[in-house]
């Protein structure tokens, strides 16, 4: 049996390069996005805007800072900088791919891969994202999606 892995989107209030300037695509990198318990997941990044600067796995005793309840499957924290946030969401103990694109207009998506038959265990997960220029953390929008667009949780 296999599952449909789930959307996440955000969509923020990022400030995005002035205008007339070029958006330069960056190429995708994989970062290892460690869990509370099961798999490590390959994690893909694709930045279309060419806004992101780094996205680093939050790791060891602060991935175990973040294994709290959250208010959903989805949190986004403000980072120590005005241009950093933190991505906390929960996915399946077995998950080992997802990718996380960021495009234009200012949208954020996080959709994991599929994945074989596992226990249902919740595994929090943890990415910190450090922009070119300030993020509204508080105006961020999230929502988790199933693959047809419709919304879960």
């Amino acid at each position: 049996m296999k599952r449909a892995g789930a959307v996440l989107v955000v969509v923020f209030g990022l400030a995005m390069a002035a205008c007339g300037t070029t958006v330069v695509p960056q190429e995708p990198r994989v970062i290892t996005v460690p869990g509370i318990v099961g798999s490590d997941m390959a994690l893909e990044i694709v930045d279309e805007t060419g806004e992101l600067v780094d996205a680093v796995a939050v790791t060891g005793e602060a991935l175990g800072a973040v294994a709290m309840p959250l208010e959903g499957p989805i949190a986004v924290w403000a980072g120590a900088e005005r241009n950093e946030v933190r991505l906390v969401w929960i996915s399946f103990s077995c998950e080992t791919t997802g990718r996380l694109t960021i495009s234009n207009p200012n949208r954020i998506t996080v959709q994991a891969g599929d994945f074989a038959v596992c226990d249902a265990i919740g595994n929090h997960r943890a990415v910190d994202l450090e922009f070119r220029g300030p993020v509204n953390a508080p105006a961020l929008q999230v929502e988790l999606l199933g693959v047809e667009g419709k919304e879960k949780g």
